[in-house]
């Protein structure tokens, strides 16, 4: 029944003498009273509003005591009050400023204007209302009650969206002459180009653009959604140059490939994702065996015709998982603020700021890479060693690179050591009784989901004797690898150096 204006602030900040809310565009036609929610335990004061300006017309005044002396506007308890004034009949839209006038008082020594002198406060003002002309101004406290609750029976939206700005008030774009900002040329509108097909009839907006962006006219979008599942999956897209389909980027290997894919997703699969990944992960082309023919290698050295699977080393946050999960230590928690697992000391520098790496316990620093802690100007170091961007731009495609640094961070960071330790662990759990061989065998299935080929059991074995010499002299040593103490610490921990050396396979790490 009442026309609800919800303040800016919500429930965050003070209003302080000759402080002022100014809303835009606020429609007063049939308006004869407006009135204010608000809270305050000092001495009181009024509201003056004004048209268009601080200091424009006034409309009306509503003088505003104090609600509750001894309140806290921070508590559960807090007691709000509503005010109503009249005001002088408007037509059309307005600028409304609510400038708010506090008495002097040597209550709030912290609020003080630029001459020194002291005046009241806090006010706290939660809303405010417009009651169309013609109508009683009822009590709104007992309404209030029964509109709140009402209203909390319906889903919170809780995303963040821009809003469009009323018609009459939008920004005018204008062409920079020969690119200077200095000199505005033709006012221009919002649309897309002509050779794209158009907005066709629809609106001139992000709405229109968003309905342009899957419709027929437009096609972009389903042919760039393709190339990037595209490349997720075979390690290098039928467009290789991901972040330019156009005509400055690399023509397609398989073009009316890539158009069937693009048609099949917006007409057939109606853009579900899930059914363009199963069209392509089942068919014969990605089901195909990774050893190359040498005649294959004589034609396409490069696979560009897809002669055989694609070898591609993971991505750095799938290493991570990947090594997190076969450890048994994946935490599978959704959701929340980001974690900061281990990382090497001395690596967060900050000598402006109180901000430090904290390293986070329990379940959180096992999580997803997706959830660890980013810092652009020094971003979580092993994901860096292995190709990933520091987010400072964004990158729709990554290199890859092959490092000697990528092979020491896999062998001695803190985080692949653990992984590999609580392997060791999940291995000799899984054989009761402890034989060797059968040990060695458990950790590579668990590691690769296949048995090992004898001559790797071999190798394997030959590591895990030679550890257990040397940790054997060094109990120490085996001690801080392993985490028990020395009587019980060289088994684990040659066992924990056979699982690291599986961890750095090279069938661990690209995908074959």
């Amino acid at each position: 029944e009442y026309e609800r204006v919800q303040a800016r602030f919500g429930m965050l900040g003070y209003i302080r003498h000759q402080s002022f809310i100014m809303y835009r565009g606020m429609d007063l036609s049939q308006i004869d009273n407006i009135g204010v929610e608000y809270f305050s335990n000092t001495t009181g004061g009024e509201m003056e509003i004004r048209l268009d300006k601080p200091d424009g017309p006034l409309l009306g005044i509503a003088i505003l005591p104090v609600t509750d002396p001894k309140g806290s506007m921070w508590s559960k308890d807090t007691k709000w009050k509503i005010i109503s004034t009249k005001i002088a009949p408007q037509t059309g839209q307005h600028d409304v400023y609510f400038v708010f006038k506090c008495e002097k008082t040597k209550y709030n020594t912290d609020m003080r204007n630029d001459s020194g002198d002291e005046f009241s406060g806090p006010y706290q003002i939660k809303d405010f209302y417009l009651n169309p002309t013609g109508r009683a101004w009822p009590q709104l406290d007992k309404q209030l009650v029964g509109l709140k609750d009402s209203l909390a029976k319906f889903m919170a939206i809780t995303t963040p969206i821009l809003r469009e700005l009323p018609a009459g008030r939008e920004r005018t774009t204008k062409m920079f002459v020969r690119g200077n900002w200095m000199v505005p040329g033709t006012a221009v509108k919002p649309d897309v180009p002509r050779s794209l097909g158009g907005l066709k009839g629809r609106p001139a907006n992000r709405l229109g653009l968003a309905q342009w962006m899957h419709s027929p006219e437009n096609p972009l979008t389903a042919r760039v959604l393709v190339n990037r599942f595209w490349e997720q999956l075979f390690g290098v897209g039928l467009v290789e140059t991901l972040e330019d389909l156009g005509s400055q980027g690399a023509k397609p290997s398989h073009p009316e490939l890539l158009d069937w894919l693009a048609v099949q997703l917006r007409d057939e699969y109606k853009w579900s994702m899930k059914r363009l990944l199963k069209q392509i992960v089942l068919s014969a082309t990605y089901q195909q065996s990774a050893v190359a023919t040498p005649e294959a290698l004589e034609r396409d050295p490069a696979n560009h015709y897809l002669s055989h699977a694609p070898r591609v080393r993971m991505s750095a946050e799938q290493l991570r998982d990947q090594s997190l999960a076969v450890s048994g230590l994946l935490s599978h928690k959704m959701y929340g603020p980001s974690v900061m697992p281990p990382q090497p000391e001395g690596v967060w520098q900050v000598v402006y700021s109180g901000a430090a790496w904290k390293t986070s316990q329990g379940e959180d620093r096992y999580r997803r890479a997706l959830y660890t802690y980013w810092r652009r100007s020094s971003p979580y170091p092993s994901l860096l060693a292995y190709d990933a961007p520091s987010r400072e731009y964004c990158v729709s495609r990554r290199i890859r690179t092959n490092t000697p640094l990528q092979a020491l961070v896999s062998l001695n960071d803190t985080v692949s050591l653990e992984n590999a330790r609580f392997l060791a662990k999940r291995a000799i759990q899984a054989v009761p009784g402890g034989e060797v061989k059968a040990v060695i065998e458990r950790a590579y299935e668990i590691a690769m989901i296949r048995q090992p080929a004898p001559q790797s059991v071999a190798a394997l074995q030959k590591l895990y004797q030679k550890s257990i010499a040397d940790f054997s002299k060094n109990p120490e040593g085996a001690a801080e690898l392993s985490g028990q103490a020395k009587e019980k610490a060289v088994e684990l921990a040659a066992y924990t150096l056979v699982c690291n050396a599986i961890m750095n396979l090279d069938a661990f790490v690209v995908k074959d």
